[in-house]
């Protein structure tokens, strides 16, 4: 029964992609995420299955994390397929999107569902590529720019995974999870490793590709990519890190700094944005830093990894269902009918995110803060501070929500706001699962507070100031902004060229070349004041 469970689940999407149905059906996507959705509630926990037929025979089972990570992502997958097919105005793309739609959700079932290196490995690079396609949606420079970055960027990532996994399985010598009994990994295996997963929830440093891919992606595409493909990293790190073995330590508080290194660039740099889509993205670089963060202290204090990577599955889901949510919701803002229901929703799916008490993301945040327990107290401390920030990040996004429409071609309410409200019900559902309705205390409302006040004395000040406090950092700030800087710097130099070459290759607004050739210009004239031409 449960090997037909799991042959369901990965079978669908492929039959429906074998069929060719996809070509001119636009419910079929829908209709290919019903039978992974049901059989996901009906697997068991703890039971394995071996389909010899699968690859080198591949080891499927639902283990602690992938109970709750499996039906969150079948529901992401479902809902963005519903999305596609009641916004979808058919044309000569939609055929490719469902394709690519179809791969990756296949790609992202077998990871969850993977017990042994290899087949984990191998629905990671499907979805992984397969995820080019949902960005390359649309005909414009900027799609093909955000395309292309994001298909270096996974490459890469691939590439450091896989080396990461070859080491991992010589210095374990098994290819099957879990690794409980696994011998002693090397300082190389473990850079491997967390430098792959990072560049898939984006750490700081890696996350270049993220904020132009959510941004650039049609709202299905962004859906599935912050809801669904992005935990697949955090599955990654709690599947192939040794969490639960002493020896660990360093490396362990070098991922706890880095993580918390990533809530709060994340929010910093999310807070200048001025497209909700990209703050989303920001704001998705600091939920999954926070992640990293608990997996850092689970690799360092392994008598806490236990309750750890339950907290973190439970947070997972939530975010996952709740940020999945916000770019559906997004989707029917600019319908003037419903723009005022669209924007209480997202609202409320904000208050959310910055853990509002009673909601799923208090739930989720106070499972973190006690399973960390009394031992790390400072740590507690830093995720409340963090909470603020947050806040102010998600206070952000609303304002820019509220911004006037400019969207032509938009969803309907009940496409967007109405499924991001069953998501929104459905988190609930799932945290509230694990943990008992939480109690009210002061601990709980005073980042929140915090965080309106500073809101209320920055809306405060003249107008001025709001523009010198917010400046314009490009969407993947650390390419961007140094290679900006050096075009500056050479100007006309002979080396312009060799630069062009580089900015294609980075994936870098061409904007930047042009503006910084005519600053250059400027600069050489006898007078400084020069024309542009």
């Amino acid at each position: 029964m449960n090997g037909l469970l799991f042959g369901i689940i990965i079978i669908s999407p492929l039959a429906v992609l074998a069929s060719g149905w996809y070509r001119h059906a636009r419910w079929s996507l829908f209709l290919a995420t019903l039978p992974p959705l049901v059989a996901s509630l009906l697997l068991p926990t703890g039971e394995t299955s071996t389909l010899s037929w699968l690859l080198l025979g591949s080891q499927l089972g639902a283990g602690a994390v992938t109970q709750w990570l499996l039906p969150a992502a079948a529901l992401v997958w479902a809902a963005a397929a519903l999305h596609h097919a009641a916004s979808d105005m058919q044309n000569a793309r939609s055929a490719r999107f469902r394709l690519f739609f179809l791969l990756a959700m296949c790609g992202n079932l077998l990871l969850l569902l993977a017990q042994d290196a290899i087949t984990f490995y191998v629905g990671y690079a499907m979805m992984g590529l397969a995820g080019y396609g949902l960005v390359l949606d649309r005909r414009s420079t900027n799609a093909r720019v955000a395309a292309g970055t994001y298909l270096r960027w996974t490459i890469a990532g691939e590439l450091m995974l896989f080396s990461g996994l070859l080491s991992l399985v010589h210095d374990v010598g098994s290819t099957i999870l879990p690794l409980s009994d696994a011998a002693a990994l090397s300082a190389w295996t473990l850079v491997l490793l967390i430098s792959g997963f990072g560049i898939k929830i984006g750490l700081p440093g890696l996350h270049a590709w993220m904020p132009g891919t959510y941004s650039t992606s049609s709202t299905a595409g962004s859906a599935v990519f912050s809801g669904a493909m992005a935990n697949a990293g955090i599955l990654g790190l709690l599947h192939f890190l040794p969490l639960q073995q002493q020896g660990y330590t360093t490396a362990g508080m070098l991922l706890l700094t880095y993580g918390l290194v990533g809530v709060f660039y994340g929010a910093l740099l999310g807070l200048p944005q001025r497209r909700p889509k990209v703050i989303l993205a920001y704001s998705s670089v600091s939920q999954l830093g926070t992640l990293a963060a608990i997996i850092g202290l689970a690799l360092m204090a392994p008598a806490l990894a236990p309750a750890l990577i339950i907290a973190v599955a439970a947070y997972a889901v939530h975010h996952g269902l709740t940020k999945a949510a916000l770019f559906l919701a997004l989707d029917s803002l600019w319908r003037p009918r419903w723009r005022g229901l669209s924007i209480a929703v997202l609202i409320a799916l904000s208050l959310m995110m910055a853990g509002l008490p009673y909601s799923s993301g208090a739930v989720a945040k106070g499972l973190i803060k006690e399973a960390i327990g009394d031992g790390y107290t400072w740590l507690v401390t830093v995720l409340t501070i963090a909470g603020t920030a947050t806040t102010l990040l998600m206070t952000r996004f609303v304002f820019a929500c509220l911004a006037p429409p400019r969207k032509a071609n938009s969803a309907s309410f009940w496409a967007g706001a109405s499924l991001a409200l069953l998501m929104l019900i459905v988190a609930h559902i799932a945290v509230y699962h694990v943990s008992p309705l939480p109690t009210l205390s002061v601990q709980a409302i005073w980042p929140l507070a915090i965080a309106m006040v500073l809101v209320i004395a920055y809306a405060m000040l003249p107008p001025s100031a709001h523009r010198a406090l917010q400046p314009v950092i490009p969407k993947g700030d650390l390419p961007n902004l140094l290679t900006k800087a050096l075009l500056r710097r050479v100007g006309r130099n002979p080396l312009m060229p060799t630069l062009v070459t580089l900015r294609d290759r980075l994936g870098i607004s061409p904007l930047l070349i042009t503006r910084s050739s005519a600053c250059a210009r400027i600069e050489d004239s006898p007078s400084g004041t020069g024309r542009k031409s």
